[in-house]
This record gives C-alpha cells, sequence and structure tokens, in this order.
C-alpha cells in the first residue's frame, strides 16, 4: 500500500554543511498491520514519518502510494490523500483547547465533501464512544486528562475513515497506564478495522504490541523483528 525506494533525505545546516536525516531507506507497508518503527531523538523517525504523511519532501527515490508516484502528484492531489487516506496522530495532541471533545473531533470532517453536513456530529460521536469517551463529549479540552486528550485527538485522526493512521511519539507526554491504553487502541484499530496502524517512538513497549519493528538509527533502517498476524 506505502512503499518507499532508495529515500534520501538530508539537511542543510549551513553553507558548507548538511546532515543526512534518512539514508537509502526502503521500506513497505501493508494493511491491515500494526508497525513500529523505533529510535532515538534525532534518529530520522520523524523526517520519515513526515515524508510518509507528505507532510515533507526528499531529495532520492522514490515514494508509492498504491503504486502511484507520489513525485507525479500535484499538491492539491496530496491534500487530498492525506485528508482521505491518512490519519495523523501527535505527540502534542494539537486540540483546540476552546472547543469540546465533540467539536474537535468534528472539524476534519467539514472540509471532507464525502460527509454530509447532518452526518458529521453522527460520525464523531461514534469514534468518540468507541474509544470510550461517551460521557467527555461536551468537555472542554482544559478538563480533560492528557490520557483523555489523546483519546479525543485519536478519534479526530479516524473521523475521516483513514485507512492508515500515523502516529508520531503518541504516548511521549502520557504515563505508564495511559501509555498501554494508547497502544492497545491501536492494536485494536489494525485487528478489528483492518487499519494500517504505524507509530514512530522511542518507547520500547511498543515491541509488545506491533507485528513488524523497524529500528532507525543516524538515517539507516532495519527490520528487527516481524511477526504473522494471527
Amino acid at each position: 500500500m506505502l512503499e518507499l525506494e532508495n529515500i534520501k533525505k538530508s539537511y542543510k545546516l549551513s553553507k558548507n554543511k548538511s546532515t543526512v536525516a534518512l539514508n537509502n531507506i526502503s521500506i513497505r507497508f501493508e494493511k491491515g498491520k500494526f508497525y513500529g518503527i523505533v529510535g532515538h531523538s534525532g534518529s530520522g523517525k520523524s523526517t520519515l514519518i513526515q515524508i510518509l504523511g507528505l507532510l515533507d519532501t526528499y531529495d532520492e527515490g522514490k515514494y508509492l502510494i498504491d503504486k502511484i508516484d507520489t513525485n507525479n502528484l500535484s499538491e492539491n492531489q496530496k491534500s487530498k490523500i492525506r485528508m482521505n487516506k491518512f490519519g495523523f496522530v501527535f505527540q502534542a495532541f494539537y486540540l483546540n483547547k476552546k472547543l469540546t471533545s465533540l467539536e474537535n473531533v468534528i472539524i476534519p470532517t467539514i472540509i471532507n465533501k464525502n460527509i454530509l453536513p447532518n452526518e458529521r456530529k453522527t460520525i464523531a460521536l461514534k469514534w468518540l464512544e468507541k474509544l470510550g469517551l461517551k460521557d467527555k463529549t461536551s468537555n472542554k479540552v482544559n478538563q480533560l486528562s492528557g490520557g483523555e486528550q489523546q483519546r479525543v485527538a485519536i478519534a479526530r485522526a479516524l473521523v475521516n475513515s483513514p485507512d492508515i493512521v500515523i502516529a508520531d511519539e503518541p504516548t511521549g507526554n502520557l504515563d505508564k497506564e495511559n501509555e498501554l491504553m494508547i497502544f492497545n487502541i491501536f492494536k485494536k484499530l489494525v485487528e478489528e478495522e483492518n487499519k494500517t496502524v504505524i507509530v514512530v517512538t522511542h518507547n520500547e513497549i511498543i515491541r509488545d504490541f506491533a507485528d513488524v519493528i523497524y529500528t532507525i538509527d543516524q538515517g539507516n533502517l532495519k527490520l528487527e523483528i516481524e511477526n504473522e498476524n494471527e
């Protein structure tokens, strides 16, 4: 479904100096699997996620989405793919604190022409309920715990029914109990909703949940574990 072929990415630090973020990366992501990409800060994992989500460009190589070369896509086409195919979850949540949980989840549906205005609330409520937030729909963000805020962010990522969930350090601001809850939610999305979940993290707990584990270090990617789905 997603395939990177020999992707290279560097960042210019000064006129005569640059740093390699990704070094000849080749990786394939299939439908209905939970992928973990583990690496320390500065290893290149966030750059990889940005490229996968069409949020950043690369210097060399090829990135295919459903066998379509993304180099041939316009910015408008990329925007449509981001809206319809990807759901993004970040460490910082990026929720609007002035809005309720329900209103935050509804936001992505407003620009989605495939969802009718009278369907928006129903779909948002469905995902909040699935994530155990049925009684929190009218709460403002500052009335929620960190774990609840991240679950609202996950509901927001899922409201447009994306095939792929991309999460960048999604448990970085959470305690151990909420870390386990979030990883269990991602696991259920794979098993029950047939989503593809890709999580980049330094959190070793992901090894207990992901079907496939890659490690990334200084821009180099290595397959570590691949478990067959039951």
